[in-house]
């Protein structure tokens, strides 16, 4: 059976994909893991591409899944396709959903504008749970500012 490493999204975690590995389980040996400072990792350096990259790499060669196919969800897409440029080969197919790709400094002012943690504590206090809960212990608030930085540094 071939193995399938799923890479969740900017604000998200391993845990939020469950059901989708879950789902291919029976077509794949499946493996997820959380980005640095996401799903409750510390946040100990500013949020990069190249960070997550590395996480990527990191997780391929401790695990022993050179070859590995990927689903990337989001900027775990982005991550799995930066992958795949600066170490060629060492990935199978990449399948990605809703993974941007048009980065400018306003597009990046644009998204940066939806992680406002006041505007989403007052309009979407469930979302703000959500997170609260997903990257606890770690302040969600800190979080979103790093992605914020990330996408900033995209554009």
């Amino acid at each position: 059976m071939n193995n399938l490493i799923v890479i969740h999204g900017a604000l998200g975690s391993a845990r939020q994909l469950d059901e989708l590995c879950q789902a291919y389980e029976e077509y794949y040996d499946v493996f997820s893991f959380d980005l640095s400072g996401h799903g409750g990792l510390p946040i100990d350096e500013k949020f990069s591409i190249e960070l997550f990259t590395k996480d990527l790499q990191r997780f391929i060669a401790a695990n022993d899944l050179e070859g590995a196919d990927v689903f990337g969800y989001s900027m775990g897409g982005y991550i799995a396709l930066n992958h795949a440029r600066l170490y060629p080969g060492k990935l199978g197919r990449i399948i990605t959903l809703g993974t941007k790709f048009h980065w400018n400094p306003s597009e990046s002012e644009k998204e940066i504008r939806r992680l406002n943690a006041d505007l989403i504590e007052q309009k979407l206090p469930k979302f703000a749970s959500a997170l609260e809960e997903r990257h606890a212990p770690e302040d969600w608030k800190k979080h979103l500012e790093y992605t914020a930085q990330l996408m900033h540094d995209m554009g």
